[in-house]
């Protein structure tokens, strides 16, 4: 049995063998997972394993055997990382530069230029922040640095760059982080003061700070706040235009991690095709970059076998395991953006890669599949269900698991409103509203700690009266008596997303279990096709069907119809959906008492 992120207090024998007082004699392995791995393990940062013996000499042999393995695991793993190049560390110190050269730039535009008194105000602000900073680098130093070691392992285990804190490179490059933060500061108290600096200077400022060559000057024009980056030849150049992109990405507060898989895209794009200006975009060049691709590996930077490999040697290639539709759908639906980002700017007179998207379905794609009467039942068997999820034991330590409600809720929400799975986990108790005529709604909405997929999925999802048959509003009120904010509280994030540990569960283990799960097919997401295909088999309305489910919607509705349906009528319409093969009744739980 193996348990993630186990935290008690443990009896120490032999390295990574450890002994636990509550579960008698026996013995277990247990691993820390180095922090520079953590991201290749869904962030877990330890698990143990039972070696099912309580003899200390024979719990010793496996513990070092296994011991073993497991560092032969983690360095196979490092072998597919690489080193910290120079050109990795131009890259990252650009990126921070632009980020401090945005934000300087956001202060400076917060500030009420025109009133004399809001500039000192604002200055006096900034000249605080920057003494204190001064004092906290000659009297802190270490604990700064510390805060930065946090953001530069995100980036570099995020391009997949092995963490050598202890090398030269890694700290000249922390220390370079705590001198633009620094320089950031000098910078908005320029801005405030009206010193006419342009980002061209900034950057020559910070090149010169850093002592790097980060920037190619030559025939270029560089960019100013009120004017695009262009080439001194006329053209339009791919590299200066996705730089350009990537940068109103940037001051969209688009993700940093988005913003360096877009720029993987877009990059491996002009190394495919061979192009260098915008102009020589076509219909012609798309099809052959297509072409190309379906022809490679996936992750092909990151594997060894292909890494240090051109892509005219990989063609070349005997048994490669080329990347499906569907991952080449993702790279056009980035380039179909840029495109779109493009022909408004004038960089394209007209988007080329729109329409340019593969037909999934009839490379052998599979559709998902709703759950019919019969998986429900199976799914949905009381006793199965219930022992599970809220009233599973562990089979380690034979008591009651606790904190399994997310598990218990997740299926049964997804069938009575259509939720995706992320937008269930993200949930929050303020999204549960009640509303005029005492009609219990759910908020999907986009804000700081909410996302939604399309503007379209911007909507309220009635209650449905059997979830409040089952008791939902009365586990809404508990989880507020215990101070909770998100209804899915149990649930970590892991990359931006709640989801991982409910999808895990279903789809690895409990669909499986009760021998409904079909590969792709038929998993926890198909909770959202079950409510859709009933809907549609009670004869709600189309509109209707797409207003509750975020569809978009046809179009004399979505030009000119608004959103005619108020609470009560998308609540007659969605109770009209209904379950019959279970039991319902043997899930109920009395959340009042329930612990």
């Amino acid at each position: 049995m193996i348990e993630e992120g186990h935290s008690m207090a443990w009896l120490r024998t032999p390295s990574r063998l450890v002994q636990n007082p509550r579960s008698g004699s026996s013995f277990f392995f247990q691993v820390y997972i180095p922090k520079d791995l953590t991201h290749h393990f869904d962030d877990i940062k330890s698990f143990r394993l039972s070696l099912q013996s309580g003899t200390k000499a024979h719990s010793s042999r496996l513990s070092r055997n296994l011991s073993a393995k497991v560092d032969t695991l983690f360095n196979e793993i490092r072998s597919g990382m690489r080193s910290m190049t120079i050109a990795d560390i131009k890259e990252i110190l650009r990126i921070e530069i632009r980020k401090s050269i945005l934000h300087s730039r956001h202060v400076h535009l917060g500030t009420n230029e025109f009133s004399e008194e809001s500039v000192q105000e604002s200055l006096k602000h900034q000249r605080s922040r920057k003494k204190n900073l001064k004092s906290t680098l000659q009297q802190n130093l270490k604990e700064y640095e510390s805060r930065i070691d946090q953001t530069l392992e995100a980036i570099l285990s995020s391009k997949e760059i092995e963490i050598h804190r202890n090398s030269v490179d890694y700290k000249q490059l922390r220390r370079n982080f705590v001198r633009i933060h620094n320089l950031r500061l000098k910078w908005i108290e320029d801005l405030l003061e009206s010193k006419g600096r342009k980002d061209s200077d900034f950057e020559a400022e910070a090149e010169t700070l850093v002592e790097m060559d980060l920037y190619e000057r030559e025939n270029k024009v560089y960019s100013t706040p009120n004017k695009s980056i262009q080439t001194v030849s006329g053209e339009n150049g791919v590299l200066e235009t996705i730089e350009g992109y990537l940068e109103r990405k940037r001051l969209e507060k688009t993700a940093e991690r988005t913003i360096g898989e877009k720029k993987t895209v877009l990059e491996e794009f002009c190394e495919v095709t061979g192009i260098d200006s915008m102009e020589q975009v076509s219909k012609e060049v798309i099809r052959n970059y297509i072409t190309v691709q379906s022809k490679l590996p996936l992750n092909r930077k990151k594997n060894p076998r292909y890494r240090d490999k051109t892509i005219s040697q990989i063609l070349e290639m005997q048994d490669v395991e080329v990347q499906g539709v569907n991952n080449i759908n993702k790279k056009l639906t980035v380039l179909t953006a840029f495109g779109n980002w493009s022909e408004k700017n004038g960089f394209l007179k007209q988007n080329h890669f729109s329409g340019m998207k593969l037909d999934a379905k009839k490379a052998g794609a599979v559709e998902r599949e709703n759950f019919n009467d019969q998986d429900l039942k199976k799914i949905l068997n009381p006793e199965t269900y219930l022992s599970s999820t809220i009233r599973g034991i562990s089979s380690v330590t034979k008591k009651p698991i606790s904190n399994r409600e997310a598990y218990y809720w997740i299926f049964l929400l997804g069938i009575f409103t259509g939720l995706r799975t992320n937008e269930m986990t993200q949930l929050r108790l303020e999204d549960f509203q009640q509303v005029d005529g005492g009609v219990w709604m759910i908020q999907v909405q986009e804000t700081e700690e909410t996302r939604v997929k399309t503007r379209n999925s911007i909507r309220r999802v009635p209650v449905h009266p059997k979830l409040i048959e089952l008791g939902i509003l009365d586990y809404i009120q508990r989880l507020r008596n215990q101070k909770k904010e998100r209804f899915f509280w149990e649930l970590k994030m892991v990359r931006g997303k709640y989801g991982k540990e409910v999808s895990r569960f279903f789809n690895e283990k409990y669909l499986k279990e009760v021998g409904v799960w079909k590969q792709t097919v038929k998993v926890l997401y198909c909770t959202r096709h079950t409510l859709i295909h009933n809907l549609y088999r009670k004869g709600v309305d189309e509109n209707v069907i797409k207003t509750l489910v975020g569809h978009e919607k046809e179009f004399t509705m979505k030009h000119y119809g608004g959103n005619p349906y108020d609470a009560e009528q998308l609540l007659k319409e969605i109770s009209k959906v209904d379950y019959p093969s279970v039991d319902f009744g043997g899930l109920r739980m009395d959340w009042k008492r329930e612990k």
